[in-house]
C-alpha cells in the first residue's frame, strides 16, 4: 500500500529541489547545487538520488519509490532491533506498529531523505548493539553511523547519544584504539559539514529570533531561536543520567517497565508494554510540531 497512488500528486517544492541537485553532474555541479540549494543539508541522500535517477529515471514514482524501498526497511529494522533488545514476540509486535505508522507511511511517499534517515538510524543502533556482543561488528556500526549523519544532520544527534551511552556503560570499548580511530575519522568526515551548518545557522537565526519576538514568545525563549529545539534532548538527557546514577544496576527500559506495572497495574502483556515503550521518543514529535506550528504556521 505505500506505492498507492504513489505518483498521483505532482512534485512540491522540496522534492523539485532534490531532483535538481541529483540531476547534476558530478562532482562540481553536484557540489555547487548543494551548497546554492540545500546549505543545510549533507550530500548523500542527494548523492544516492543520481545514482538512482540514472538508472530509472526521474518521474514522481520513481523518485519516490526509492524513499518506499528504505520505508519497507524501516519495519524490517525495527524487528530486528527489538528482537536485539527484548524478544521476538516483542519485535513482531514493534514491528507491526511501524508498518502501520502514518509517519512512515507519508515518507515513505515523499522524495526527502527522512525514510533513508530512519532506517540508518535504526542500522546503526542495531550494528551497536551487536557490537556490545561481539567487537567484529564495530566497523559496520560506524559505517551505518557516517551515512546516518551523511543523510540528514539529525544523525549527528543520534551518533552523540550512542557515544554517550559508550561512555557510560562501555568505557572499555569506547577507549579502545579501534573505537577512538574510528571516531576520529568519523569527525574528521564531519567537519566539512560543521562549516554548513555554521554558515546556514548564522544566516537564518536571526530571522527566527525576529519571527519569534512578532509572536510573543517569553523573551529569553525568542532569543534562543533554533536553539530551543534542544530542549527535549537535554531534559531526557538529564533524566536518563539521573536514572543512571540512581540505578546504576539496573537498565533503564526495564526499570520503567517495572515501574509501569508496579504503579499503574497493567495487566497486558510484558511483550506489549516493552513495545510500546519502543515509540516513546514520540514526544520529541509532539513538541517540535507545537513548537513549529506556534513559531511559523499561524502569524495572528
Amino acid at each position: 500500500f505505500r506505492v498507492y497512488d504513489l505518483s498521483a500528486e505532482s512534485l512540491w517544492k522540496d522534492e523539485a529541489l532534490s531532483i535538481m541537485t541529483a540531476k547534476e553532474d558530478v562532482p562540481f555541479g553536484f557540489l555547487e547545487s548543494l551548497i546554492v540549494i540545500h546549505q543545510n543539508h549533507p550530500p548523500f541522500y542527494y548523492l544516492a538520488l543520481h545514482y538512482w535517477g540514472g538508472l530509472f529515471g526521474f518521474s514522481e514514482f520513481s523518485v519516490r519509490f526509492m524513499s518506499v524501498i528504505f520505508s519497507v526497511c524501516i519495519v524490517f529494522m525495527v524487528y530486528l532491533v527489538s528482537k536485539e533488545l527484548f524478544n521476538r514476540r516483542t519485535a513482531i509486535i514493534a514491528m507491526l506498529l511501524s508498518a502501520f505508522s502514518t509517519t512512515n507511511l507519508i515518507y515513505a511517499q515523499e522524495a526527502k531523505q527522512y525514510s533513508m534517515l530512519v532506517f540508518f538510524v535504526l542500522l546503526s543502533t542495531y550494528f551497536l548493539i551487536k557490537t556490545l556482543k561481539d567487537k567484529k561488528f564495530l566497523s559496520l556500526y560506524f559505517l551505518s553511523a557516517i551515512l546516518m549523519f551523511y543523510t540528514h544532520h539529525i544523525g549527528l544527534l543520534f551518533f552523540f547519544m550512542q557515544t554517550l551511552f559508550l561512555i557510560l556503560f562501555e568505557q572499555k570499548l569506547f577507549f579502545s584504539k579501534k573505537t577512538i580511530l574510528f571516531e576520529t575519522i568519523c569527525f574528521l568526515l564531519y567537519s566539512p559539514l560543521l562549516l554548513m551548518i555554521g554558515w546556514a545557522f548564522l544566516k537564518t537565526q536571526n530571522e527566527v529570533v525576529s519571527l519569534m519576538h512578532s509572536r510573543n514568545f517569553p523573551f529569553l525563549i525568542a532569543e534562543l531561536g533554533y536553539l530551543n529545539l534542544f530542549w527535549p534532548f537535554i531534559i531526557l538527557g538529564v533524566l536518563s543520567l539521573l536514572f543512571y546514577f540512581k540505578y546504576k544496576n539496573q537498565y533503564t527500559i526495564n526499570y520503567l517497565y517495572w515501574t509501569i506495572e508496579k504503579h499503574i497495574k497493567l495487566n497486558w502483556k510484558q511483550s506489549v508494554v516493552k513495545s510500546i515503550l519502543i515509540f516513546s521518543p514520540l514526544v520529541l514529535y509532539v513538541f517540535y510540531g507545537v513548537f513549529v506550528n506556534l513559531s511559523f504556521l499561524h502569524p495572528y
